[in-house]
This record gives C-alpha cells, structure tokens and sequence, in this order.
C-alpha cells in the first residue's frame, strides 16, 4: 500500500512551519520505502495533484486560531452537493465565536454522511477574524449495484438496487430495489431525508410488494424405529403490498432507533392443498424498533454484539381489519480466542397474542435458522430459539479463507403461549464448511434435528432426517 505523508507550511504567521518541521522528522525517522515525504507551501499545486495515486495520504499542518467571531464560511469541492447542505451540518455559523470543539464536531457531522471521502477545515485569518474553508471531495452518489445468491430452498436469486444517496445535492437519497426469484419477490420504491428540518430525526416514504412462498409440512412416521420424518404436503403464497412512513434517529456508534406506520395489504394465497390457510386482510400498523451493531465485520465477525428490539400493534381505529400485539427481540454475540476460534451463542424471543394473522406470524426452520428443519417449517405466534455455534478458520486456504462451523440449536414455537413448554423443546445439530468468496460467503452444511420423549423411557431420543445444506451469496 503506497502512502503519502504531506506537511504543510508557509511564510504566514497564521500557518508556519511546524508541518514541514514535522514531516522532516518524519523523513529521518520512517525509512520505508512505501511511504513518499512531499513538503509542501502556499502556492504549491493543488492536494488532489498531490495526493493522486497514493492508497493513503496523512497531512500534517499547523495552523494558529484566534478564537473571534467568524468572518465568513466558504465550501469548497462540491459538484452534486448544495453549500446550504454541508453549512447545515457544520456546527458553527458565521457571526458565531469559533471554538476548535464544535469545528470538529461539524467535521464529524459531514463526515457520517458518508457522501465525501474526506473533508478538512482551512483556517485563515483576516483584520484578526477567522475565515474557514471547507473542503471536501464527494463519493460517487449515483449508483446500481448488482448481487446474486444460490441455495437449495429458492435457488436462483437476482437483485438490482438503483439509486442516488446525493438526490438533488441535499443528502436525501432515492431508490428503487428490485430482488428475488421463482418463489420470491421484492420490490421497493423509497425516499430517504437523512435530517428532518434542524433537527436529527430522519424519515423516510417507501411503497411496496412483496410474494413469498413457502412449503407446507406434516409429521410422517420415520423408516427407521425412533426416527419421524416431515413431508412436504402443499404450498402457499404470502402477498404483501402496500407503504410505509419511518421516522428514526441514530445511536451513536451503536445502531438506530424507528418508529413506523405501515399500512399493508396482506393475502395468503393457495397454491397446491393449502386452501385451509388462505386468508386476506388489511393491516394498519404502528411498529417501534431498535438495531444495533457492533460487529466488527461481515459475514464472518470475530467480535461484536447484534440487537434487534420491535413492537409492533395494529388497531382498527387506523383502518385495520384486525388488532394484535407482537413484541420480537433477537440477541446476537462474537467472541474470538485468538485468531482462529469464535463463540457465537444467539437468542430469538417472539411473543403476539391470538388475533395475530398467518401473514405476521413467525418462522422457524432452515440453514440459519434450525438445522434439520426445512426454511419456514414452522410458522405461530410464540417463538423461543437459542443457538450456540462455534466456529474455526482453518490454517490452510482451500482457494479462499476456510471456517469449520458447528452448531447447537434449541427451541420450540407454538400458535398458543399455553403451548410453549420445556417437553416441547426440539433440538438441532449440524456442521458447516464455508469460504469467503468474492461474491459472498460459501457455505455447505447438514443438520439434524431430535426431540426428547417421556413416552419411550427406554428409547427417549426421536431423530429426523439428516437435512443437507448450501448457499452462495449474501442474504437479499
């Protein structure tokens, strides 16, 4: 990696020497050939000349502030982005006192747009007022990105997300996300506005329409004695259309806080011997939720936490249907020893009362989710699951970085919380081989699951089928 490291000086009292002073230092000191010392002065060439073709630039500069009232704030690098947009996220004004700490602040804020790849403030003094210069060089904005992920539940998947995250030059962001294959659907037209007037709140419009299927499965006795099995007896279709309207704010550092109205057209429709759970409703939601993410990286994080909080209501006083309670809670964390081993242990928690429609309710089954259960086995409106998976990078690469995965899986979910009882609990084991690919994970699993029986004392372990596993590419 070629760096850069520039020291800035010049004749001005306001600036001096101390940056080339350092850099000259720094020159004696670093001896290594990938790393290029430039002094540079008032009047030199541009820094985008300078810094051109290097990885990494590190500017050392010096600059002397008298703490008066501002004189004037100039934005400076900007193509797409309006001068009104970055003022407002610096957080000082001209005619305010300049103060080094709220300067840094509003770097900050114009950097968590993440619309610029770098933005710096030039200080310079005239009649003893501070006059700043922002800097910045943007991000491309307008952009289409293209995915694609294989697995043995819905095969082929594509995806297209169109969209411009600088719309019109005032940081709002406009998309459109189409995603899917043979069983699945998901199309998205959103706007975003990343600040709402002065204050930090963001909201957001989006319309859309979405179709899931899924299989329907019953219990059919085992081959073999202590054995059962689940056969595939139908399949239905989730449909689900309509828009919703987000207010939220962001943790610092941690994740985000939202509050929703969705209002949705749900139908579950039959496609081959489900006519029993077809049903159609109108659905007029409010939904409190809260993310956060701490992982350090994806998809295979050494450390890091993961949360995520939501309730949700829906009432007929907004236009719904029907009324219902849910409150869902998934917990997540990474520890490593060392370099090649790390502990995974994750919770999922979901509770809803009983006028909970199919379209809502949760799922459970499939290679993330339960092994030697199918994807959507089980769906009903009390869900408890705890996984427990440990995870090697093995010291040979087979072509790319390679993990030996294990998992424990526990847990049971029921339409009735009268149902959710430790005599329910099923259980779920399975290894994984995965690579980290260039175009996502790579994963190869098999799984089985097994229930505990009070009626058989002497044979108390029912197994299920050995389930195999695969998929390449990340979640769409």
């Amino acid at each position: 990696m070629k760096t850069l490291i520039l020291g800035f000086g010049g004749p001005s009292p306001a600036r001096g020497h101390v940056g080339l002073e350092v850099a000259r230092g720094l020159y004696v000191a670093v001896g290594d050939p990938d790393v290029d010392i430039i002094e540079a002065q008032d009047g030199d060439l541009d820094l985008l000349d300078l810094i051109a073709g290097y990885d990494k630039a590190v500017v050392v500069d010096c600059v002397r502030v008298s703490e008066g009232e501002i004189g004037a704030i100039d934005v400076q690098g900007g193509v797409r982005t309006q001068d009104p947009f970055v003022l407002r996220e610096f957080s000082l004004q001209q005619g305010e006192v300049f103060q080094i700490e709220k300067a840094k602040r509003g770097l900050t804020n114009i950097n968590s747009t993440r619309l610029f790849e770098y933005v710096y403030l030039e200080v310079s003094t005239v009649n003893n007022r501070p006059f700043l210069t922002i800097r910045l060089k943007e991000r491309p904005s307008q952009l289409v990105r293209l995915g694609l992920r294989v697995d043995n539940e819905r095969n082929l998947q594509g995806l297209v997300d169109v969209r411009d995250e600088n719309f019109q030059g005032f940081g709002t962001e406009l998309g459109f996300l189409l995603a899917g294959g043979q069983r699945n659907l998901d199309a998205v037209l959103e706007y975003k506005v990343r600040r709402l007037f002065d204050t930090y709140l963001t909201v957001g419009v989006s319309g859309f329409y979405r179709t899931l299927n899924s299989s329907v499965y019953a219990d059919a006795p085992g081959q073999r004695e202590n054995h059962w099995d689940r056969k595939r007896v139908g399949e239905y279709r989730d449909i689900r259309y309509g828009g919703v309207l987000t207010f939220g704010t962001h943790l610092e550092r941690l994740g985000d806080a939202t509050a929703e109205l969705v209002m949705e057209n749900a139908r579950i429709k039959s496609l081959e011997n489900a006519e029993t759970l077809e049903e159609r409703y109108q659905l007029a939601m409010v939904r409190f939720g809260t993310v956060v993410d701490t992982k350090d990286s994806y998809p295979f994080p050494g450390k890091g936490v993961g949360l995520r909080l939501s309730y949700e209501f829906a009432i007929q006083g907004l236009g719904s249907d029907i009324s219902y309670n849910s409150l869902s809670l998934m917990y997540e964390s990474f520890a490593s020893w060392g370099t090649r081993f790390t502990f995974h242990p994750k919770f999922t928690l979901g509770f809803a009362d009983k006028t909970m429609p199919l379209s809502q309710q949760f799922r459970l089954g499939g290679q993330d989710s339960f092994f030697g259960l199918r994807e959507d086995d089980q769906r009903g409106r009390q869900l408890l699951v705890v996984n427990l998976e440990l995870r090697y990078l093995l010291p040979i690469r087979l072509l790319f970085d390679t993990y030996i995965r294990a998992r424990y899986d526990m847990g049971t979910i029921s339409a009735n919380p009268e149902e959710i009882k430790f005599s329910t609990l099923r259980h779920g084991i399975g290894a994984e081989v995965a690579f980290r690919t260039p175009v996502g994970p790579a994963v190869l699993g098999a799984g089985q699951s097994f229930y505990f029986s009070k009626d058989l004392p002497q044979n108390p372990i029912q197994q299920g089928p050995l389930l195999f596993y695969f998929m390449i590419g990340y979640q769409l």
